[in-house]
């Protein structure tokens, strides 16, 4: 019996550790994506622009008055790509600084997030 809670407990260790190296190899991919998009460095990042980006084929989100292309990440969110949907071509400024009200991102979330970002609120779209 007690040789049983050993093997479970080793189990456990080894599936947690498996899916913690498959979340670390996706988001690491993140940065190494082989999507190439291209955008209009001449469009300026109005609320209504970003609007027009609303969906999961297309998803563009503010965080305090920074715009991000959230469209590649969804799939790899740890949370599920419909914590992010639901506010794509909008605002989701206290979704992120608050996870919707459980807490806070971590230093990874953040330096993911800075590879999302095409520019600020009213400015021209700096990522080509």
């Amino acid at each position: 019996e007690l040789q049983f809670g050993f093997i479970s407990i080793f189990l456990v260790c080894l599936v947690i550790g498996f899916y913690t190296l498959q979340y670390k190899k996706n988001m690491n991919s993140l940065s190494k994506s082989s999507v190439t998009v291209s955008y209009d460095t001449t469009s300026v990042l109005t609320p209504q622009e970003v609007a027009k980006h609303n969906n999961s084929n297309d998803c563009w989100i503010i965080i305090e008055n920074k715009v991000y292309s959230a469209t590649d990440f969804l799939s790899r969110h740890p949370g599920g790509s419909s914590l992010i949907t639901t506010y794509c071509g909008g605002d989701a400024t206290q979704p992120f600084l608050t996870k919707d009200g459980r807490g806070n991102h971590s230093v990874e979330a953040s330096r993911l997030l800075s590879l999302l970002y095409l520019g600020d609120i009213n400015g021209k779209i700096l990522k080509t």
